[in-house]
């Protein structure tokens, strides 16, 4: 008994020196308090002294408005109220709180104003657009004066916006409250979920509002109570854009708004969540209703439709949208293999136009065309854009396999079937103006040919294509018709580029006459496996009458074969013939790495350095070869490479005799350039490396 009660006068003293020490906290916390308070104090009672009526005004009310939540804390302190020691330690921290913010403010000669005192116009005009109003619809109770103050003023109003990710459901006090309020309202921007309260809220806009943004990417969906059965819905006289996606897009057709003045409508493309949530949707809807259809209808003038995301709609739902309302343009959406209606377009017995668009812009992006793609255009073009519209394909990228033109097939045959000849080579041209390269045979592996195909090919100018891809050839092929090699040069006016594949066989007329009469060319790109070591292989040789390349690989994998360019056009003099007086530039990239038989190794570059000489004499209207690797340049290659005699030729004499010096462009990389033409910054030439022309000889 005597042990529990030693016990307990234990616990009890520790506790005592516990409320002790919590006191001593709270006592010492009291008399940084005091000491700050005097600091203070003195100082605003001096600033108030000298300043007086001249203290900027922003800062007299900060000061103002800090002591007052000063005395306040202080008042909460009152031990009388029952505060218990931690409670007070914490409002003391708040009291110096204050001062610190008194302290600075007062030393400070001038302050920006407030937000909630800056003007109300330029409140709500310039930031309230910024602001989401959900929280003060939510608690109009809980806001500041100030925003409650300009609320009142319908010509404050010319800009709301409504943003929030959970729905906002408006009472009918709320609404009748707020009506008066956006009465004045020009420009609108509503990005929450669509609800009743929201849409009839809106329509408290439709005398002034121009312009509507309503957009949101919820699935939820909430019933929006339709018009009563007779009534006329809310009509916007003045509206004249509109930008809508998810449930917005059926709110014009729930609630009937009439929008006779509209002049562009922004539809968002539905993601399948979307679709689902719209299918499933609870209460009454039209299933035969398309998606955003309703704000087309009853327009006084065709508007202009923009579907976003730019090119994400294909053609089929495009048309099908724009289908039974007169529109002036349609931007912007792809050419695809789904196939629009041509029925409500055309009356294909009397050859008649039943409705058309205006303009349309539209892109074919896909990487090659197929015949199913040609034929969706072709209703397009055809049947759905009045015959003096304007199409727009300029944002268009695909390559074209030429044969499709040629080939007397199923899906072809069908493509000229519909439509006269005439009309046939209108969409086929089209097509062809369009592509961006082209896909070219060297060989015909069948004799027949459709006859259309010469009645089309005085039109046909792929005005669009810069890179020709010439296909291989097979010995039981027939070369391709004169008529066609013939008009070459104007079949593809702007082709810059030649690419001659890894065929191991390629016609020949076709590519010597498709390197001779393409007058844009710039670029031949060749594909050659060869060895380093070999002494019979070049870069070029040839005469007037045949011309031929070779380009060096050591790689047999994908990732570091060599790659050439040759042919950089810019006809010669007057009388000369022939590819070789046209080229200006080669570029040679080869891979050494997989070749060496040792990591440590140095390859020889004997017949490399004779290569380049070669073309460098072979070819007069040379200017440049860039020779790029795998490996680092040695530079004694150049001066040291184990003949005396290449040695002495490509470091002075002929190299000199050619008029041409060796330029080290980089570790891995060295030009050939010809004497007279700029050498970029940075770049040296080798003979820059040694002081004198002994060390070369050395």
């Amino acid at each position: 008994m005597e042990l529990e009660s030693r016990t307990d006068a234990v616990a009890l003293l520790g506790r005592v020196l516990g409320f002790r020490d919590r006191y001593e906290n709270v006592v010492q916390k009291l008399n940084q308090l005091h000491q700050q308070a005097a600091e203070v104090l003195t100082l605003k009672e001096s600033k108030e002294r000298t300043l007086g009526k001249e203290m900027c005004p922003n800062v007299a009310k900060m000061v103002c408005l800090d002591f007052e939540r000063f005395k306040t804390l202080l008042s909460k302190m009152d031990p009388a109220r029952g505060v218990t020691p931690d409670t007070q330690a914490i409002l003391i921290g708040f009291a110096q709180q204050k001062l610190t913010a008194m302290k600075h403010n007062l030393l400070q000669d001038s302050v920006p104003p407030l937000l909630l005192t800056m003007p109300e116009g330029l409140l709500y005009d310039s930031l309230g657009p910024l602001v989401g109003t959900e929280a003060l619809i939510g608690g109009l109770a809980r806001a500041h004066s100030s925003f409650l103050g300009p609320s009142h003023d319908p010509h404050m109003h010319t800009t709301i916006t409504f943003t929030a990710d959970r729905a906002i459901n408006l009472t009918e006090g709320q609404l009748q409250a707020w009506r008066p309020w956006v009465a004045k309202t020009k420009r609108a921007v509503v990005r929450c979920q669509m609800t009743d309260g929201m849409a009839k809220l809106i329509e408290g806009t439709r005398n002034r509002l121009e312009s509507l943004v309503a957009d949101t990417t919820s699935t939820v969906r909430h019933r929006v109570a339709p018009v009563n059965e007779g009534e006329s819905g809310a009509a916007f006289p003045r509206l004249k854009t509109v930008v809508v996606g998810g449930s917005w897009a059926s709110v014009s057709w729930r609630r009937k708004w009439r929008l006779r003045s509209l002049a562009a409508v922004e539809l968002r493309k539905r993601s399948m969540q979307e679709e689902t949530a719209d299918d499933n949707e609870p209460g009454d809807h039209d299933e035969d209703e398309t998606y955003g259809r309703a704000w087309l209808e009853w327009c006084d003038s065709p508007p202009n439709v923009i579907l976003s995301p730019p090119f994400a709609w294909d053609a089929c739902e495009a048309m099908d949208l724009v289908m039974p309302s007169p529109v002036k343009k349609v931007t912007s959406f792809k050419i695809t293999t789904n196939l629009p209606d041509s029925d409500p377009w055309m009356d294909l017995d009397n050859f008649t136009w039943l409705r058309s668009v205006g303009a349309i812009e539209a892109a074919i992006n896909v990487k090659q065309i197929t015949p199913p793609i040609i034929h969706s255009l072709s209703v397009v073009h055809r049947c759905c854009v009045h015959p003096d519209g304007e199409e727009d394909y300029s944002s268009s990228s695909f390559d074209f396999p030429f044969t499709l033109l040629m080939q007397p097939n199923r899906s072809m045959r069908l493509i000229y079937d519909m439509e006269a000849y005439s009309l046939a080579s209108s969409t086929l041209t089209l097509v062809a103006s369009l592509a961006t390269s082209v896909t070219f045979p060297t060989s015909l592996s069948q004799d027949a040919i459709l006859q259309a195909f010469y009645s089309m090919l005085p039109k046909l100018v792929f005005s669009s294509a810069r890179t020709l891809t010439l296909q291989p050839a097979r010995d039981t092929d027939s070369p391709l018709p004169q008529p066609l090699l013939f008009n070459l040069g104007r079949v593809f006016p702007k082709v810059r580029c030649i690419d001659l594949g890894k065929a191991e066989q390629l016609g020949e007329e076709a590519v010597t006459t498709a390197i001779d009469h393409l007058p844009s060319l710039q670029l031949i790109y060749i594909y050659i496996s060869a060895q380093l070591l070999e002494e019979d292989w070049s870069l070029w040789e040839g005469d007037d009458d045949q011309l031929w390349a070779e380009l060096p690989n050591w790689a047999e994998s994908d990732h570091s074969e060599a790659v050439a360019s040759a042919g950089k056009a810019g006809g010669g003099e007057k009388g000369d013939s022939g590819i070789e007086h046209r080229i200006r530039c080669i570029s040679v990239y080869f891979s050494a790495l997989s070749w060496l038989e040792e990591p440590d190794e140095v390859p020889d570059f004997t017949y490399l350095w004779g290569a380049c000489l070669k073309a460098i004499a072979t070819l007069p209207n040379l200017e440049r070869i860039a020779l790029r690797t795998d490996i680092e340049f040695p530079l004694g290659a150049l001066h040291g490479c184990g003949s005396a005699c290449v040695c002495g030729c490509v470091c002075e004499r002929r190299l000199s005799r050619l008029g041409f010096a060796v330029v080290q462009t980089g570790p891995w990389s060295v030009e050939f350039c010809r004497e007279g033409l700029p050498v970029p910054d940075g770049q040296l030439l080798i003979t820059d490396y040694f002081p004198s022309s002994n060390e070369m000889r050395d």
